[in-house]
């Protein structure tokens, strides 16, 4: 097909009919395909009249009250353009036609912007965009802003940017579009418009398009200002089809109907039975089965086409003989019979768009509030991150775009990147290198563990745990259809896995994986190393080695020192980071020349060797039966590029291990672990001293690897050496010049200039997402402020995204928390008061868009039970985040070494103990570890806020309690901790101290210890503070006294720490509930209004309807009275007209005209559930129901009466009420969205039974 002639050109007035001439006569020498006019000035009747010479097609947008604006797009008669759809507005600023061109679908938008620095314009175009547009998008048009005024104007502004401009810049950001013309000419200056105002030139007309695209781009350019006072912009697309490589990929949707789900089943079961006959071997057996699985597959998508297409033919049919018949009898019954078969026909032929159309609707229904529409950005800004529009060639150095070019560019470089090394007497070197250094092995026992036999518990436990929705491999079948035949197909995998496990002899598809490669942030895009390749596989083959990398986790701690936490259980990267914060401080203490240093690894799983791999695999105790299962599953592997839509062609891979599976990381964590202990052997490398004397050298996070050195000028060139030996023989390669040095005590050594090209950092380097600074003072400086300035940034983008109330909640849970929690859990410093304001301060304005809050933040940050929406309080999480430290103190994990670290710095005392002592101990003590001081200086904190006992809490251990000198030099408490008697709470009986015969007893404390027990008593009692020792502890207090009595692990601390504050802090909606009871003359217990509030949460899946209940029960919207309230000028009565005050309940319950609505849906629900309602407003309005009815028409009389409430909303200030007809047309699409809903999800048989009772009312009272 030919190219694509686009120009976007502001004509300034087209009344003229010699201008118009002259217009059409300058485009038509451009040989214009598509124009997109600006300011055309006509009417929607006159802009008809360019549909002259070469036009075909025109489609306008007119501005109604005058003759300036309108917007045309004109397409040749040349151009065969498919028209679909058309977007307009009727202020003559845009007009968006969907269509296709040559088979490929294409969205064409031209835009005339405002004049006004009005930013509300792009955010509505790019809300028109996220949700409309189709296929390729092509913007043009005069933006009345420049893009970046520094480039784009002459003479040159610096200044801020117009808002206009922020907004557009941001559209651009979040759809993933770019500029053409600048893409294109990134150097030049060239400009649209000449101002004689102004004396200034500037560039305001462009055109925008998806950077997935930018590669159709041939030409852009600016052409000279003739008729106009704008100069055309000319765009050279490239429109030939661009036929994406697609692998077949089994529908999953087809699993839902129950008879092919069972014919699948029937012939999948009858070929195993068949073919499994010892004749052939299991994998070429499986591998059959797959095809034929494939085939059948294929066959009844056919099969179900077919049978629409013969409905089709067969209707076709009937209404020719009926319309024969008609045309001779004229009789009536036949009429209805044709019409019902046309409705029929109609109704098959548009079965594909409309299901289309249901399932688009779908998506919004159900997470319409979960940020949907900020999804639908993130879609396209996420499709354009990974389109790779350009690339440099390895081989030629040459800038490539074509995507055929681009996918052969990534081929080539994988090529010589996975090409094993060749390397004389490799083995022997390997074998020599592995003798110098003393691995840790497992037993023979653990190694045959390992080795079992799969089994089929393991394979269901492995099925089960496989995600919905993620693509498969080159065989085509997901997830799904392994969990929906797990019965049929346990038995023959686990055949499979012991016969290809043992015999070495593995199905061909596992040794096939198409690699799909996603950039690194901050890395250059136009290098193939720059993107990380992620493989994907045969789900057979995830679930297999998903068992072994199982089996490996329960003995790799073994192996694997604590220094390694990445992709091991139970260790946690953010430990890394505490151990280093912890060394700082030693290292400046001891002020000794101290260095940390951070190790950047150049493509470090993909170049590990396999024979290195295997020989670390046999010095670590694994046997050769293992040792067979790594070889069988890198057999001969081979795998393609696939990018922007293209394979390459398949490749043979020499090394690296996979990233795409879980077993990939633990075998990596065991093959860099040789590396790790030559470093900590080596005496010539000096790691910093703790308190114990004890040298650190390393942490690892997979390959992220942090030193540790004392003395480097000694110590770095031994590291050298020591990585330059480990790389000879395993593939590991440092990249010298990305690696950075960081001097924490003293100045950077100049000897180690001629050795080392690292990169010496003087403000700090970012490890593990947190940025390590020289001084600790610096940490919130160089970690927050900037986080800080991303947030506000952030938020301000997305006002520009068309989100929902609810959405921006999600938003901020979704985004915004997630990357503070990050530096919570990681940085033991204090941030002020002030900033957790500026953050509730800003996040109120996003989620109320610089409008008055109608909810206080309190309520939006309480718990769902209290009537909140669980928007994230920061300075909760900041508390529990630092308080997990507390955690890790009361459980000691001998793998998180800083514990140890902070417990060295407080000799004689214990850290179990030390945040449950009276503060004035703290300053007895002396602390002098930063941050274990600000660990207790935080809990203290939070205590004073809770109103708790800070002198003594019921959670101090007795055992080692430098308040209770006894416990210090008498073993005898140790000895009551050993018998379960540890914590100063389990020696009261709720507000009661427990006699000794109750301990004795329930503790088997020996009688001599009853002096012991009035020791303690006596300490107790005599508490300065005793009263409030006698009270219940706190609920945060409690979860420390689990912890410290039944012991516990890291894992979800945060989570638990910060409900336990939730439930101790949070407001609660009571003043709302006495609104209801003072409308309503009632009286509601707490119990009841929180089931109120938590009934808001459940029911059917849409977040929409979750909010619009949540909004009714805690009276969110405006109603007359409150208006009035708020605005004494405005009428407070009903608008029905009934004459009484319009408050929640009136609106909703009590209008006369309201009423009878009611009546009428309480006699519908009572046919549709057979139960007898009475007329009671908690039940209608509240959701109150009496006892007796089941779980599904609990769930059904929810439902109902929901929507019966949506449809008075629906009617909110309008004098006419809801019918009975409309609330059932609601009702039935609720269930049509719910049913498509259970189809994507595969829960369809759940589906139908709870709407049982609802579904044959519906088909009998509304037609589909």
């Amino acid at each position: 097909m030919k190219d694509l002639i686009c120009v976007s050109y502001n004509v300034k007035g087209l009344n003229s009919p010699i201008k118009r001439k002259k217009v059409l006569n300058q485009l038509k020498n451009f040989k214009c395909s598509i124009a997109m006019l600006q300011e055309t000035h006509l009417s929607e009747k006159e802009h008809g009249k360019l549909r002259r010479e070469w036009v075909e097609q025109q489609y306008s947008s007119t501005y109604q009250d005058g003759r300036k604006r309108g917007v045309v797009i004109l397409v040749s008669r040349s151009t065969y353009f498919h028209h679909e759809k058309t977007f307009a507005d009727r202020e003559g600023r845009y007009v968006m036609v969907i269509g296709s061109v040559g088979g490929s679908k294409i969205t064409l938008l031209n835009l005339y912007a405002p004049n006004e620095d009005c930013p509300q314009f792009f955010k509505n175009i790019a809300s028109l965009i996220a949700e409309q547009s189709e296929g390729m998008i092509l913007v043009g048009g005069d933006f009345n802003c420049t893009l970046k005024a520094a480039v784009d104007r002459l003479p040159a502004r610096n200044g801020p940017k117009s808002k206009k401009s922020c907004s557009l810049n941001t559209m651009i950001k979040e759809l993933g579009l770019v500029d053409v013309w600048r893409q294109l000419h990134p150097r030049e200056k060239d400009f649209t418009f000449y101002s004689h105002v102004h004396r200034s030139h500037s560039r305001l007309d462009m055109f925008l398009m998806p950077r997935t695209d930018l590669y159709r781009a041939r030409q852009c350019s600016i052409e000279a200002i003739t008729i106009s006072d704008h100069a055309p912009v000319c765009l050279n697309l490239r429109m030939n089809p661009n036929n994406h490589f697609k692998y077949w990929r089994a529908n999953v949707s087809i699993l839902n109907n129950e008879t092919i789900r069972q014919e699948l089943q029937k012939s999948l079961t009858e070929y195993i039975q068949f073919n499994d006959n010892n004749e052939v071997s299991p994998s070429i057996m499986w591998e059959s089965a797959k095809s034929y699985l494939r085939g059948n597959i294929i066959a009844i998508s056919s099969r179900l086409k077919k049978e629409r297409l013969a409905e089709q033919i067969e209707l076709e049919n009937k209404i020719k003989k009926l319309e024969k018949v008609y045309q001779v009898t004229k009789d009536t019954g036949t009429l209805n019979s044709l019409k019902e078969q046309r409705q029929k026909l109609d109704d098959l032929l548009t079965y594909k768009a409309e299901g289309q159309l249901r399932f688009a609707n779908q998506k919004y229904y159900q997470y319409g509030n979960r940020a949907s529409r900020l999804l639908a950005f993130q879609l396209r800004k996420e499709q354009s991150s990974r389109v790779v529009h350009k690339i440099k060639c390895p081989n030629s150095g040459k800038i490539v775009c074509q995507p055929k070019e681009v996918a052969k560019a990534f081929s080539l470089y994988y090529q010589e990147l996975y090409k094993e090394e060749k390397v004389p007497n490799k083995i022997e070197k390997i074998e020599q290198f592995l003798n110098l250094i003393n691995l840790s092995e497992l037993s023979q026992e653990e190694a045959e563990l390992i080795t079992n036999p799969i089994t089929s518990e393991e394979i269901k436990n492995s099925i089960g745990k496989l995600k919905n929705n993620k693509s498969p491999g080159v065989d085509g079948l997901p997830g799904e259809y392994y969990k929906f035949f797990e019965k049929e197909l346990t038995p023959v995998l686990c055949k499979v896995y012991n016969y290809a496990l043992f015999k070495g002899d593995p199905p061909q598809s596992w040794s096939e994986a198409i690699i799909s490669v996603i950039h690194k942030e901050s890395k250059d895009p136009t290098l193939c190393m720059s993107y990380r390749p992620i493989s994907l596989l045969c789900v057979d083959l995830k679930i297999l080695t998903a068992i072994i990398a199982n089996r490996i986790q329960k003995h790799i701690k073994k192996l694997v020192k604590p220094d390694q936490t990445g992709f091991i259980s139970r260790r946690q990267g953010s430990d890394n980071v505490r151990r280093a914060l912890n060394l700082q401080i030693m290292a400046q203490e001891r002020d000794t020349s101290s260095m940390f240093l951070s190790l950047d690894a150049e493509k470090a799983f993909d170049r590990v060797d396999w024979d290195f791999l295997q020989q670390t695999l046999r010095h670590m105790g694994f046997n050769e039966t293992f040792i067979l299962w790594v070889q069988t599953l890198y057999k001969n592997p081979r795998s393609r590029v696939r990018v922007n839509g293209h394979c390459s062609d398949f490749f043979s891979l020499g090394r690296g291990t996979r990233q795409g599976e879980v077993l990939s990381p633990s075998l990596f964590a065991l093959s860099i672990e040789p590396l790790a202990e030559l470093i900590r052997s080596n005496p010539l490398i000096q790691g910093i001293r703790d308190e114990t004397n004890t040298q650190h050298k390393l942490s690892l996070f997979a390959d992220d690897i942090l030193l540790f050195l004392e003395n480097p000028v000694t110590s770095v060139p031994a590291l050298l050496s020591n990585l330059e030996d480990y790389g000879t023989v395993s593939g590991y390669k440092i990249n010298t010049n990305k690696s950075e040095a960081l001097m924490i005590v003293g100045s950077w050594p100049t000897q180690l200039d001629h050795l080392v090209s690292f990169r010496h950092s003087k403000q700090g380097f970012r490890y593990l997402g947190v940025i390590i600074t020289p001084k600790t003072n610096q940490l919130l400086a160089l970690n927050y402020d900037r986080l800080f300035g991303k947030i506000r940034g952030d938020l301000d983008r997305w006002n520009l995204l068309p989100l929902t109330f609810m959405g921006r909640i999600e938003c901020i849970r979704m985004n915004i928390l997630p990357r503070l929690l990050f530096l919570f859990q990681n940085l033991p410093i204090l941030i002020p008061q002030s900033t957790f304001k500026l953050l509730e301060s800003i996040t109120s304005k996003f989620i109320w868009q610089n409008k008055r809050p109608r909810v206080r933040l309190k309520i939006l940050m309480s718990g769902k039970e209290k009537g909140g929406l669980k928007l994230p309080n920061f300075r909760m999480y900041y508390w529990a985040a630092q308080l997990k430290s507390m955690a890790a103190w009361i459980i000691r994990d001998p793998e998180m070494q800083w514990v140890a670290m902070e417990e060295y710095s407080l000799p004689g005392i214990s850290l179990r103990s030390l945040p449950f002592l009276n503060p004035q101990s703290w300053k007895r003590i002396k602390l002098t570890n930063p941050w274990v001081k600000h660990t207790v200086k935080i809990w203290n904190q939070v205590l004073k806020i809770l109103k708790g006992n800070v002198t003594m809490s019921r959670a101090i251990p007795i055992s080692g309690n430098i308040e209770f000198l006894p416990s210090l030099s008498d073993r005898s408490f140790e000895r009551w901790a050993e018998k379960g008697l540890i914590t100063v709470n389990q020696l009261f009986e709720k507000n009661t101290f427990k006699s000794f015969a109750q301990l004795r007893a329930k503790y088997a404390l020996p009688p001599g210890d009853h002096y012991r027990y009035l020791q303690l008593r006596d300490y107790i009692t005599k508490h300065k503070d005793w009263d409030k020792v006698r009270r219940e502890p706190l609920g945060l207090e409690n979860h420390f006294i689990k912890l410290l009595e039944k012991s516990g692990t890291l894992k979800n601390q945060v989570s638990l720490i910060y409900q336990k504050l939730l439930i101790d802090m949070s407001d609660n909606t009571y003043h709302i509930k006495q609104q209801w009871e003072m409308e309503l003359n009632i009286t509601l217990d707490d119990v009841t209004w929180e089931s109120v509030c938590c009934s808001c949460h459940r029911g059917v899946g849409s977040q929409m309807w979750k909010e619009f209940d949540w909004k009714v029960k805690l009276r969110f919207f405006r109603t007359p009275l409150k208006t009035f309230l708020s605005k004494s000028s405005v009428c407070d009565k009903c608008w029905r007209g009934c004459g009484f005050v319009g408050d929640q309940t009136h609106i909703f319950w009590d209008c006369v005209y309201i009423q009878q609505y009611w009546m009428d849906v309480k006699n519908v629900i009572q046919n549709i559930l057979s139960v007898n309602l009475p007329m009671d407003p908690l039940i209608f309005l509240l959701d109150i129901f009496p006892d007796g009815f089941s779980y599904e028409q609990h769930f059904l009389l929810h439902l109902l009466l929901m929507t019966a409430r949506k449809l008075i909303t629906i009617h909110w200030l309008k004098p006419e009420t809801p019918t009975v007809a409309q609330w059932l047309l609601k009702t039935r699409h609720v269930y049509t969205m719910e049913r498509i809903t259970a189809q994507l999800q595969l829960k369809v048989p759940t589906f139908e039974k709870k709407w049982r009772l609802i579904i044959k009312y519906l088909e009998r009272t509304l037609k589909p």
